[in-house]
């Protein structure tokens, strides 16, 4: 089995989440590729799972991202979508969290993936994985990792 990892990171909390699918996956025996936006362009992508993640700016996903979902020729892709993403944690005590939480996670980098590669066709996975960052530009809540090899096992183990 073979599985991509295509993310962008602006602080490396993203980085860090996509570095951990990596490591779980290759535990499981996949052949993984790891693929930072901003380092090349992809052509093309031949998986069985491919991952796509980026941190959410303003409530969507960085623009490299939205344009490498724009860019790619989907019509070759025959593997399942993966999103996910890295949100900011708003504070429990935050008198406009349901208002925060409306405007910049609940319509964020994974939930904007899936909505756009579904749009275009593309099978995508109604599973997605969320991580909380502390604060705006981190570092990862503590549990993030640990809830990141969480949702890989449950996702594979289906």
């Amino acid at each position: 089995m073979k599985a991509v990892i295509v993310f962008d990171s602006v602080y490396g909390c993203t980085k860090q989440v996509a570095e951990t699918i990596a490591e779980k996956l290759k535990n499981k025996d996949y052949e993984v590729l790891l693929h930072n936006l901003k380092d090349s362009k992809l052509k093309s992508i031949d998986c069985d799972y491919l991952f796509i993640g980026s941190p959410t700016r303003f409530g969507k996903p960085t623009r490299k991202l939205r344009k490498f979902l724009d860019a790619f020729d989907w019509n070759n892709f025959s593997g399942t979508v993966v999103a996910f993403d890295t949100i900011m944690q708003i504070p429990e005590n935050d008198p406009n969290m349901e208002k925060t939480k409306a405007k910049y996670i609940d319509n964020g980098s994974a939930p904007t993936i899936k909505s756009t590669l579904t749009q275009k066709g593309v099978s995508v996975s109604d599973k997605d994985l969320r991580v909380e960052v502390s604060g705006l530009k981190g570092p990862l809540v503590d549990d993030a990792l640990d809830n990141t090899r969480a949702f890989v096992d449950e996702l594979l183990s289906h």
